[in-house]
């Protein structure tokens, strides 16, 4: 006979400053921190797994966007002495993962912006061009 499925439940107490996350019979609870380490280690493990994640976006994704989430563009250096090479950082912040970041080549950065200004431009070509509402450091 096969096991059953254990149900996952989590919950947020009154205090709005724990979680506690039953699987089947057994319990945890834990702070901001400690969720935020379980989700970064879980992220990590599904990164190592079958099926990966695909690279190409599919055409009937099931996306559940953001809509406007606080946005920094940046520069960003990595690397090492020598090997240090700047790039350019966009950053966005997600509710629940907290600010997730990338770091992009000049090439790939252009590329970003070059595929940002023909989407603009189709759904809305008299406006491209307009004052962006993303935050700049030093502004």
């Amino acid at each position: 006979m096969p096991e059953p499925k254990k149900n996952l439940i989590a919950e947020v107490h009154n205090n709005r400053l724990k979680i506690r996350l039953s699987i089947g019979k057994d319990e945890i609870t834990l702070d901001t921190y400690e969720l935020e380490t379980v989700i970064r280690a879980l992220s990590e493990r599904r990164a190592m797994m079958q099926e990966p994640v695909p690279m190409e976006l599919e055409p009937n994704a099931g996306l559940n966007p953001l809509m406007n989430p606080p946005t920094v563009v940046g520069e960003t250096t990595v690397g090492e002495k020598m090997g240090k090479t700047s790039m350019v950082a966009l950053c966005h912040r997600h509710p629940g993962f907290g600010w997730q970041s990338q770091a992009y080549t000049m090439e790939s950065a252009r590329a970003v912006v070059l595929g940002i200004e023909k989407v603009l431009q189709k759904i809305d070509p008299m406006r491209t061009g307009s004052a962006s509402k993303l935050i700049l450091p030093g502004q």
